[in-house]
């Protein structure tokens, strides 16, 4: 396989051209924010609950906003996977994948510089000594 994509290379794209060409108000998928916030990246499975109000967390300081981002980052590299489980030549698909996999990366890295390990399996528990254990957890409010 050889494209833009997935190549020698690995030229991915920017997040403004990804934003662009895959998440536009007319493309298939949602920006992860909005997915995040309604249950759903795809637009065209997307059917609102009756009444519902989509509502955004509060978030209180740096930390909770970072953390929130990983989440929300999270969530849509889960969903861009299903959707690929069952779609799996869908090219928008393959490029949300792509991008939310080197964003996760990049979120986490930075949360765990900054804050400590986000869960047992992190790089950031290579220390000693042992950090797992020292706190606040990464769900505890500071």
């Amino acid at each position: 396989m050889n494209n833009q994509y997935f190549n020698a290379n690995y030229a991915y794209p920017s997040f403004q051209t990804y934003r662009d060409n895959v998440y536009d108000r007319e493309g298939r998928f949602v920006i992860a924010d909005d997915g995040f916030a309604k249950g759903n990246l795809d637009r065209l499975i997307y059917k609102p609950y009756r009444n519902y109000v989509v509502k955004s967390p509060v978030v209180n300081g740096e930390k909770e906003q970072l953390l929130l981002k990983v989440q929300k980052n999270g969530f849509a590299l889960q969903e861009a996977g299903m959707f690929l489980d069952v779609n799996p030549d869908h090219q928008d698909a393959i490029k949300a994948f792509t991008y939310y996999r080197m964003e996760e990366e990049k979120l986490k890295n930075e949360y765990e510089r900054k804050y400590g390990p986000l869960c047992l399996g992190s790089y950031a528990n290579d220390v000693y000594p042992w950090a797992w254990v020292n706190g606040p957890w990464p769900w505890e409010v500071k």
